[in-house]
């Protein structure tokens, strides 16, 4: 790769702090401006805010800021607006691998628009266990909800447990007796998967 020229380069520094034009980095990538901090500490990470010009990542903003990075805006928002952050292609990771990430507001949305196929899904997992605390908690689904656990799944309440349903199956997964194909208000698919999880559970 040929090293990266810079015909005008240019830079002011101080003790404490420098403006550079046109800086090529290590990695033979040039910044059209960079502002960075000189002063002595035990930081493993520069403190710098640079435009990148050249390289892989031409066009892009670089910050890097060893202690916090602090964000405040909203006193005078524009329609209704305080603060934007769009992509208009790719993804955007935020990442805490030794931390908590935080979301407060009067509202939250989670929105995931897509065909439904390959996109539009949303995505919760966890190592540990999730919690969800409401004063009321509703779901629906156009389609199927299906509630899955490798061991016990409880329904408790001091009050009334309504199940309304046009067509009702009751089967049990370990029973010895799984009855007659299509028997009662069962399908055969659905006797048929009674059978294998009999099958399974011997």
């Amino acid at each position: 790769m040929a090293e990266t020229k810079s015909y005008q380069k240019n830079q002011f520094n101080t003790t404490e702090g420098g403006i550079y034009f046109g800086h090529v980095c290590e990695n033979n990538a040039k910044m059209a401006v960079a502002l960075r901090a000189i002063f002595p500490s035990n930081f493993l990470k520069a403190h710098y805010v640079a435009l990148q010009e050249s390289g892989k990542m031409r066009g892009s903003i670089l910050n890097s800021a060893p202690a916090v990075y602090s964000i405040f805006c909203g006193e005078n928002p524009v329609n209704g607006q305080a603060g934007v952050w769009l992509a208009e292609n790719g993804d955007i990771d935020i990442r805490a691998p030794r931390g908590k990430i935080t979301l407060e507001a009067n509202n939250i949305e989670i929105i995931s628009k897509g065909d439904s196929l390959k996109t539009g899904h949303i995505l919760a997992s966890a190592d540990g266990k999730i919690h969800g605390i409401a004063d009321d908690i509703q779901w629906a689904s156009g389609d199927n909800l299906t509630l899955g656990a490798e061991g016990t799944i409880s329904i408790i309440t001091p009050g009334q447990v309504q199940t309304v349903a046009g067509n009702e199956v009751s089967r049990e997964a370990k029973g010895l007796n799984v009855g007659t194909p299509g028997g009662g208000s069962e399908t055969f698919l659905e006797w048929l998967d009674g059978v294998k999880r009999l099958i399974s559970s011997i």
